[in-house]
């Protein structure tokens, strides 16, 4: 029982600290113009860099919060397409021209990219990176939107680090919202919990804060600085590799006190298995110590059930059913303090059955290194490296973003 009592303590501790770094993220998401102004040193261009593949339902809505920017440089906006007709492109067409001939806002579109690598993600971004006309960078996922002062605050933070003589790069936090099926809600809680959990506990430190693939921010000489995209255009990720990368070549891993939002609107339970699969996956090759030692501490209450169940134990099941129900209430306060849509709050009922299948996907990494992709099924290597199974395709990923 000492044990027990010991596990469920350190759980909880697991459970608080989390919680008081969010808030504390939020306290400074407010008070960010008070620290640091409303302008940036110099109002430099930015270009972004948004992957696509089509349909994705809410890509104008998106488009238009990056070119909406509250922001009074320039703004290119670099869409590259996979596929020559993607569904996508009419919308892409559509506000092109709705921002011809602006003084601040730009798109470029490019259609048909060639297939540099396994990752096709990666494979776009570096063929976007080399189309972009400015040096500052903002990588952003077709199924993300940013708050309108989103690369105001981006670009303020990294200029303020440069005038220090400091190199970095910078990431903020996804939050899934609208989930419309019992697979996307998994996928939102799932999401919203661990995700967000991991990045705040990670950003302890500035030298090993996680690198969210749908929200970078950087320099194109520190993108340079450690190969460019090119170089992960076999990984199974380009966050968490490009991440250890950055960290090596000095530079500082800032968590923009700023939220990025995703509607999930529609997501089978295979669906979520995948991507979760995946994220594990890609915890394992480049975090370890996370993977093979925390994770498993995370599950205090699945263990004090099962021993409950193996020794007949009430005290331990009262034990086990208290640990689950602090997490059960953490959930709650992580959707609230992320502004989450009311809605959503009550789909953190969800969260035991989350909780129970959590360590079957991670059984399954451990005993099975593959992926598949639209057209392909890939081995990963212990380094993230992808090796092909069966002959790729010119498609997509399945899912556009691994770590999410």
């Amino acid at each position: 029982m000492i044990v027990a009592y010991l596990l469920s303590a350190l759980y909880i501790i697991g459970q608080l600290l989390p919680t008081a770094l969010l808030l504390r993220f939020r306290r400074a998401g407010r008070g960010f113009e008070s620290r640091y102004g409303t302008a940036p040193l110099s109002e430099e261009g930015i270009s972004v860099l948004m992957p696509v593949k089509g349909p994705e339902a809410n890509l104008a809505e998106n488009i238009r919060a990056l070119l909406g920017q509250d922001y009074q440089g320039k703004i290119e906006l670099v869409l590259a397409f996979q596929e020559e007709k993607d569904a996508d492109l009419a919308v892409a067409d559509l506000i092109a021209a709705e921002y011809a001939g602006h003084p601040n806002r730009s798109v470029k579109i490019l259609r048909g990219m060639a297939t540099l690598g396994l990752n096709f993600k990666n494979s776009n971004l570096a063929q976007a990176a080399s189309a972009a006309t400015y040096d500052w960078l903002y990588c952003c996922d077709a199924d993300t939107r940013v708050a309108p002062d989103h690369l105001r605050r981006a670009i303020t933070l990294a200029q303020l680090h440069a005038y220090r003589g400091k190199t970095s790069f910078i990431t903020s936090i996804s939050v899934h919202e609208n989930a419309g099926q019992p697979g996307a809600w998994l996928e939102a809680i799932g999401t919203n919990m661990e995700f967000a959990n991991y990045f705040l506990l990670s950003h302890l430190s500035p030298k090993a804060g996680a690198l969210n693939g749908a929200s970078m921010f950087f320099h194109r000489e520190t993108l340079d600085a450690i190969g460019g995209f090119r170089a992960y255009l076999n990984k199974i990720t380009d966050d968490l590799a490009m991440q250890k990368a950055f960290v090596q070549a000095g530079a500082l891993s800032i968590l923009l006190p700023t939220l990025t939002r995703v509607s999930l609107r529609s997501q089978t339970f295979s669906g979520f298995y995948k991507r979760q699969l995946r994220w594990q996956l890609i915890v394992r090759c480049f975090d370890p110590i996370t993977f093979y030692l925390l994770a498993p501490l995370n599950w205090a209450g699945q263990w004090l059930l099962f021993l409950a169940a193996l020794s007949g134990s009430a005290k331990l099941a009262t034990l086990g059913l208290a640990v689950l129900g602090v997490r059960l209430l953490r959930s709650f306060v992580f959707q609230i303090a992320l502004g989450t849509p009311v809605r959503d709050w009550a789909k953190s009922i969800c969260l035991p059955f989350y909780d129970f299948i959590s360590p079957i996907i991670w059984l399954n990494t451990i005993l099975v290194s593959q992926v598949q992709w639209a057209g392909a099924k890939l081995n990963v290597r212990r380094d993230g490296t992808l090796c092909a199974i069966r002959a790729v395709t010119n498609s997509y990923s399945e899912v556009t973003n691994a770590s999410r």
